[in-house]
């Protein structure tokens, strides 16, 4: 997922850097998230799965990540309704949006 800095800046207020900084921080902390998600859903804890994917959900809608956003949100409000879905898909499909993040170099 390719972000556009000086958009997203301009959209969130920001100077470059900070959404930069942003950005990075974001990924550092997603992937402990992601790495305690895993195991929520391993045990079938669906308090801790939605904990986790609400915390996600929350960061990439500050973010405006859109479909990193709905991804999470899915995951959250299965987890809620303790439905009966493939939650290690929906996992996977997260992780997935989540590396194709890039954050360019801010000049």
């Amino acid at each position: 997922m390719k972000i556009d800095i000086e958009s997203l800046a301009a959209k969130l207020g920001f100077e470059n850097e900070e959404v930069a900084m942003l950005l990075e921080m974001f990924l550092e902390t997603a992937h402990g998230s992601m790495q305690a998600l895993k195991v929520a859903i391993e045990m079938d804890d669906f308090d801790a799965i939605r904990e986790h994917a609400h915390s996600i959900k929350g960061s990439a809608a500050n973010l405006t990540l859109e479909p990193l956003y709905l991804a999470a949100k899915t995951l959250e409000e299965a987890a809620k309704a303790q439905q009966a879905i493939d939650y290690m898909q929906h996992y996977a499909q997260l992780k997935a949006l989540i590396s194709e993040i890039s954050v360019p170099e801010v000049i």
